[in-house]
C-alpha cells in the first residue's frame, strides 16, 4: 500500500473512485480502511481545499502509465541538430563539391546547417569573394533540394567571418 502526503491531522476528506467519481466525505481512518478492503492506494489529489481530495488507485500502475507516456512522447520528439560546415573565401572547386555533397547529406537527414565563411589576414578586404561562395551555395542547394527558410549574416564581418543558416522543410 503506497499513501502519498498523507497528513494525519485531518479529520475529514472528500474521496473519488479510480475513474474519479466522488465516492462521499469520510474520515481519515475510514478512507484508509476502504483503501485496504479494494487493495487500491490512497493518493491525496488536492490538498488546498477543505476538505482535501483524496483518490483511491493503483499508484504503481499510474506511475508505470506515466512513465509510459513520457516514453512515448519522447520518441515522437524530433531532434533537429545544427551542423556546421567551415569555408575560405579561397576555396578550391573540389573542396566546394564536397562541401555541397556533405550539405546535401545534412539536409536529407533534416539537420540544420551553418555555413561558416573563415577570412584569415588581409582576406576580410574580398569579402565579395565569401558573398559569392554563399550565394554559389544558395543556388546549387535551391536547385536540388526544397529548404524552408535561407539566410545570409555578414553582421559578423568584423569577426572576420560570414555564414549562413539553412532550415530544411
Amino acid at each position: 500500500m503506497h499513501y502519498n502526503k498523507t497528513n494525519k491531522k485531518i479529520n475529514k476528506i472528500r474521496l473519488n473512485d479510480e475513474n474519479g467519481k466522488f465516492i462521499g466525505i469520510f474520515s481519515l481512518n475510514e478512507a484508509i480502511l476502504k483503501s485496504e478492503q479494494l487493495r487500491l492506494d490512497l493518493v491525496e489529489i488536492n490538498s488546498n481545499v477543505i476538505p482535501p481530495i483524496f483518490k483511491l488507485m493503483n499508484y504503481g500502475k499510474f506511475l508505470y502509465n506515466k512513465k509510459k507516456l513520457i516514453k512515448k512522447n519522447k520518441k515522437n520528439h524530433k531532434i533537429i541538430q545544427t551542423k556546421e560546415i567551415k569555408l575560405r573565401a579561397v576555396t578550391n572547386d573540389n573542396d566546394y563539391n564536397i562541401k555541397i555533397n556533405k550539405i546535401i547529406k545534412f539536409l536529407n537527414n533534416n539537420n540544420k546547417i551553418k555555413i561558416l565563411i573563415k577570412f584569415k589576414g588581409r582576406e576580410i578586404i574580398h569579402k565579395d569573394l565569401g558573398l559569392n561562395i554563399l550565394n554559389r551555395i544558395k543556388k546549387k542547394i535551391c536547385e536540388d533540394l526544397k529548404i524552408a527558410n535561407i539566410e545570409i549574416f555578414s553582421k559578423n564581418i568584423e569577426n572576420n567571418q560570414l555564414f549562413m543558416l539553412l532550415t530544411p522543410k
